[in-house]
């Protein structure tokens, strides 16, 4: 019998080759796994932010009162308020004034799903917006967006986020109340 060459497995070439082709895939592939991490901390940012800014106009709605979005761009923090009444209706007087309405107070919302905690978007501590932040909130008219009873808008506004070069707009409708993301 003559010598006989036990051929399992691979070459050298052969595995060099695989290693190439496996090299190139991941670094083509790693790139674009980092986008989609950016883009998806910033969507889910915008659609929070979209959240509260739809709850404060429904909490209007259902409370009959008067509901405020904040929005604190040094700290990164957007906030639902809900308006305070200390003047006694009880009285004489069986309406609330409009200089009733400048002087009123507002307090924080506790969140639905969290009673114990206010209703407030936090860019910094929450892990899940790592780097998203604030750039600008800006107001068609006024310094607030607040709606009434009846869920109607103060006055339209603009929130930008961002996040590693990308950003997102969102634009509450001063008419409507509606609210896109772009």
């Amino acid at each position: 019998m003559g010598n006989r060459c036990n051929t399992k497995g691979f070459t050298l070439i052969e595995l060099l080759v695989v290693v190439t082709l496996l090299t190139a895939m991941v670094s083509w592939g790693i790139p674009k796994l980092g986008s989609s991490f950016n883009e998806s901390a910033l969507d889910a940012a915008s659609m929070d932010v979209e959240t509260a800014i739809l709850y404060a106009q429904k909490r209007a709605i259902a409370s009959g009162q008067t509901c405020r979005l904040t929005v604190d761009v040094a700290n990164e923090v957007v906030g639902v308020e809900i308006v305070t009444i200390t003047t006694s209706l009880l009285g004489v007087q069986t309406e609330l004034t409009e200089a009733d309405v400048e002087t009123t107070s507002f307090e924080k919302v506790k969140h639905p799903l969290r009673p114990f905690d206010d209703y407030e978007i936090d860019m910094v501590a929450e892990s899940r917006f790592h780097e998203v932040v604030i750039d600008s909130m800006t107001y068609d008219s006024g310094s607030e967006l607040d709606f009434d009873a009846l869920g109607r808008p103060s006055t339209g506004a603009t929130l930008v986020l961002s996040r590693a070069g990308q950003q997102k707009t969102i634009q509450v409708d001063g008419q409507t109340g509606g609210v896109t993301i772009n």
